[in-house]
């Protein structure tokens, strides 16, 4: 029970914290409706409430992943929504960095456990994408990581440029994409202007 009402909290805390608010354990239990107390029965100080408040949505994330690709859909279908989904979770993490929820070693060791955790899966639906011909053959999937991990790094890094997160996905996916890919004419739009 203590386990699922943390959970509840920090997935509050993860929309407390995408709304911009100020950040205090005062205002945080005030706007969540709870007692000052309960937060504090959970999480010992601030830091740590930030440092959960990452992992949790790391987790959260990871669990989403995992579900779109086990999915019984075609392959492009799964991996638009992959690609939107993967897009949200940039958008929000250079949200989180903006406001110093995490620096970018916490962010690395929170996103190197979370492909660990699903790199088989990954792995999978990448040979899928590589057999019906809509992903290079050279694409590995240790590679893919490592691209998203570069967006995810450069899109912080970046935070006041014009070029959008979606952009950087948008390059990511043309440079992934098969020759078939490229001459299909249906295109991959998996986001508003990464067609092919």
């Amino acid at each position: 029970m203590k386990k699922e009402k943390e959970e509840r909290l920090l997935d509050r805390t993860v929309d407390y914290l995408l709304e911009g608010k100020p950040f205090t354990m005062d205002e945080l239990s005030r706007d969540l409706g709870v007692a000052r107390k309960t937060l504090y029965n959970h999480f010992h100080s601030r830091e740590e409430l930030l440092e959960k408040t990452a992992v949790h949505f790391f987790e959260r994330e990871r669990v989403r992943v995992e579900s779109i690709l086990e999915r019984e859909l075609p392959f492009l279908d799964r991996g638009r929504m992959l690609m939107e989904h993967l897009a949200d979770v940039i958008g929000t993490t250079e949200q989180f960095c903006a406001r110093r929820v995490f620096r970018d070693t916490e962010l690395e060791t929170l996103y190197k456990r979370s492909y660990e955790i699903i790199k088989q899966k990954v792995a999978r639906f990448l040979a899928e994408g590589q057999e019906e011909g809509w992903v290079r053959d050279d694409a590995s999937p240790r590679l893919i990581s490592n691209m998203f991990f570069s967006l995810i790094l450069g899109s912080i890094h970046n935070l006041d440029s014009e070029d959008s997160y979606a952009s950087y996905m948008g390059l990511l996916i043309r440079g992934l994409a098969s020759d078939k890919a490229r001459s299909s004419g249906i295109g991959l739009p998996f986001l508003p202007g990464s067609g092919i």
